[in-house]
This record gives C-alpha cells, structure tokens and sequence, in this order.
C-alpha cells in the first residue's frame, strides 16, 4: 500500500466528509460515534490524525486511511487504491467526488422532491408480513406504523431520474466503478422517513434482524440529517411540550405509550438549537437511553435549554431497560 498516497489524504477532512462529526484537525486524535455499527450509546471510533490509523472498540475495525475508505464505500483496497490513485490529489471524499463524477450538486427542492417520490414509491411497511410482524413483536402497532408512514424498501421501478440525481439525494450508491450504480438500501428494508410538512428531509433504514460483527443495523442517506424524525410536532403553534427520543424506533415507541408529541433525533449530540428558535415549546422532557451516554446528553442538553428559557424534564423509565422501546416490550404501563 503506497505510503506516498496515504500522505496525500487529509484524514481531518476525510472524517468529516464521512460523517464523523466534530472534528478537530488541530487535535492529534479524534474520538466519535461509529459509521459501522450502531455506535448511538458511547463514541467508541477512535482515529490517530497524526498516523492515520482508526480503531472502533465496539465493532472492532480498524487500519489506515485508505482501508477506512474502503469501509466506508464498501469496496475492496484494490478499487479504493486505484480510485485514490487516479487523483492528482487526495484532499477528501468532496475533492474525490468533484473528480470522479461529472454530477451537479442538487438544490434543496430537488433532493425534496426525489425523496419524497422515493417514499411514495415504497409500499407501506404493513403490506409485507415479515417486517409487519418484526415491528409489531417490537411493539409497534399497524396503526402507528401507517400513520407515521414507515416503508418497506423495494427496488424503485419506473423511476423518472437520472442516476446521477438519485445519487445525490442519497437513495443510490456508486458501485464498484465509477459509472456503476447500487441501491443504498437493499439490505435495510424498514425506512424510517423523516418529514417537515410532507417533505420527505431524510431517510432511515433499519435491518430487520440484529446484526452480529461489524454489520450496520442502521444506515440513512448521505448528507446531514436536518430534521429530527416526527419533526411537524416541533414547528406546531398548539405544542408547547415535546419529548425528545433517540431514534425512529424510540419515538414510535414513545407514540405507543401515548406520547404522541415525541421526536427522535439520530445520536445523542443530534439535536440542534435551531429547531426551537421559532417554535412554541417552554417544556422538553428527554427520554434518552439509559445509559452514561444519555445521562451526560440530558446534562448538556438540559443546559442549553434552560439558557433559553425552556423548562426540561427527564423521562424517567426502570434502569434494567436500556431504552423506550425495550421497555415497551416489556409489557409494563407508564
């Protein structure tokens, strides 16, 4: 493996661009959620900036640079190497794509639009009996499954666009030529569709079965999640009280227990301040796992709340659970 190729990558910026969030290039390592397992409960990647060495202590990969990137694209070394070869220089993933893709980068509208007909083009999670029934052994009622409209992945047939703009709404993936493409959730089929007044914003899929190894039980499209999951109860004038879950799963569960002004954002950092700037809320109760994680996330939360002026209360559910949706299936009330 060339060393003179692993010297030429930015691993600050490559982080960054994977979706590693909060790095610091003048810090000599970085420490954060992992891409490749359900990492939502404790940061257990950690990469050496200096090195350009990375190691997950909870799903056990690790290598350099260039081995992270063939992770991360779900290529083997030899096609990483030669698609980092072929660049003068290797700067970062953006630099990579802006070289290898000859695709504009979609408006806001756009990216909306495809979402949305890629959701539209899901059938509805009820009408396939295997993941109904996963959902439903997980607590999740047909009703709250419809009403919050959780999808089944299925091939998109008949899709009116281009390759290139489905890759940069995120529901495609290149394949393992630069001119080849993938679906993105062929083995994620439960989709979560994150929404702002019918817009489709982001999309969640989720395996239907644990994942043993390094596997990823979660995988949303590329691009930052710019509204958390149920985000319509936030920007409604009549709600001045919301709960704050991690994740789809939790929020559907939160819904079943009768909460139903609860959302679910991706990680315990996935919140941003901007979401309640204009909004009516004075009262967040956080129903966080139960975990250092989720206690060190109400401390933080809790006080940029209070600074503006938002009262916070904490969910409080028995400690033998690790989070809302376990709890549901225990079968016990509130």
């Amino acid at each position: 493996m060339s060393n003179d190729l692993l010297d030429r990558i930015d691993f600050p910026k490559l982080l960054e661009d994977m979706g590693f969030s909060d790095v610091d290039a003048t810090l000599p390592s970085y420490l954060g959620y992992c891409l490749f397992h359900n990492d939502q409960n404790t940061k257990s990647f950690s990469a050496n900036l200096e090195s350009k060495l990375f190691h997950c202590f909870g799903c056990g990969a690790k290598g350099n640079a260039i081995q992270l990137y063939a992770k991360w694209r779900n290529v083997d070394i030899a096609i990483a190497k030669q698609e980092l070869e072929e660049l003068p220089e290797v700067r970062s993933v953006e630099y990579l794509e802006a070289q290898l893709k000859p695709y504009d980068k979609l408006p806001v509208w756009k990216k909306l639009e495809i979402l949305t007909a890629y959701k539209n083009a899901m059938p509805l999670l009820t009408t396939v009996p295997e993941l109904k029934k996963y959902m439903n052994d997980r607590g999740i009622s047909d009703k709250t499954l419809d009403t919050y409209d959780v999808r089944a992945y299925k091939q998109w047939s008949s899709c009116p666009y281009s390759y290139g703009d489905q890759l940069h709404a995120g529901v495609l993936d290149t394949g393992e030529t630069v001119t080849s493409f993938r679906e993105r959730f062929v083995n994620h089929t439960i989709l979560f569709m994150f929404k702002v007044a019918g817009q489709v914003t982001y999309i969640q899929g989720r395996m239907s079965r644990e994942p043993a190894g390094s596997d990823l039980k979660y995988l949303g499209i590329r691009g930052g999640v710019t509204h958390a999951f149920n985000h319509d109860v936030v920007i409604d004038p009549n709600v001045d009280h919301i709960f704050v879950c991690e994740g789809a799963m939790d929020t559907l569960s939160m819904i079943e227990l009768g909460y139903t002004n609860s959302i679910g954002i991706i990680g315990v950092e996935g919140f941003k301040p901007s979401w309640i700037e204009d909004s009516k809320v004075k009262l967040i109760t956080l129903a966080l796992d139960n975990d250092r994680a989720g206690n060190e996330a109400f401390t933080k939360l809790s006080a940029s709340f209070r600074q503006k002026n938002i009262e916070v209360n904490k969910f409080l559910f028995p400690t033998e659970f690790k989070d809302v949706n376990q709890f549901l299936c225990s079968k016990k009330s509130v």
